[in-house]
């Protein structure tokens, strides 16, 4: 009885620092396991964008747009530290690439013959808009049952490119082309307003760690993440996205 008390006194420090992962090389070598760990990370996302900003074609107001969606993606390095065997706290440096399309309808009463009643002509305006960032995400997660953990974070995101590309396409009636015969033209002056140099996006969500051996381990996130600012100065642009997160982690000492 006595060495069973012995053995589990030695025993239980060892499990506790194996955050949840079965690491405990051999009961006769205990292997203390490395709280720091740097690895990958790569996420997609799917962002419904709100707002209401216009968009210019000469620096004449066209439209206004106040709802889109796209795909974003992100890719760069991570570092994970174990506070506690279920707390952790993680850094990510990242480039993220935010895309989006906005479509919006306008309607004008036009005539093809004088002698005629007018009608409703409707055109649509499009805008394909491709924001890069660099990211500093930082996070914390909090381990709830077995590997599944609770996760919180924010992200600071500095703008290091944006491109766009615009056009002008009639939606109804359908064979009623624009002036100069076409019935899709492209809109080499459109524009959006000034881009936000820097976002802060805060996350919640749900992740569950993978034992890939000794000192490594995967990380599968599954977030939803909200702009609190605007993409655009001086008027409202913000993107609600969910996520999936993948990172794979080795440990270091």
């Amino acid at each position: 009885m006595k060495r069973l008390i012995l053995i589990s006194i030695f025993l239980f420090p060892s499990f506790l620092l194996s955050q949840g992962f079965d690491w405990q090389v051999s009961s006769r070598h205990p292997y203390e396991i490395t709280d720091k760990y740097i690895g990958a990370v790569g996420s997609l996302s799917y962002g419904y964008h709100t707002g209401n900003f216009p968009f210019l074609e000469s620096d004449i107001v066209c439209c206004n747009y106040e709802e889109g969606d796209g795909l974003g993606v992100q890719f760069g390095l991570a570092g994970e530290f174990w506070y506690e065997h279920d707390l952790a706290f993680s850094a990510s440096v990242l480039y993220t690439r935010v895309n989006s399309n906005f479509i919006t309808e306008t309607s004008v009463v036009k005539k093809t013959d004088p002698d005629l009643p007018g009608f409703n002509w409707t055109t649509a305006y499009e805008s394909d808009i491709s924001l890069g960032f660099i990211s500093l995400d930082m996070a914390v997660k909090k381990r709830i049952y077995d590997k599944l953990n609770l996760k919180a974070g924010i992200d600071l995101n500095f703008n290091i490119s944006t491109s766009e590309s615009h056009k002008n396409l009639v939606v109804s009636p359908k064979n009623i082309p624009f002036s100069d015969g076409t019935f899709e033209k492209e809109l080499a002056n459109g524009r959006i307003g000034e881009v936000s140099k820097f976002i802060l996006g805060v996350s919640i969500g749900a992740s569950y760690d993978i034992d890939f051996g000794i000192e490594r381990y995967g990380e599968i996130s599954f977030l939803t993440n909200y702009t609190t600012n605007s993409y655009v100065t001086n008027n409202n642009w913000q993107n609600l996205q969910t996520k999936i997160v993948l990172k794979a982690y080795l440990g270091i000492r």
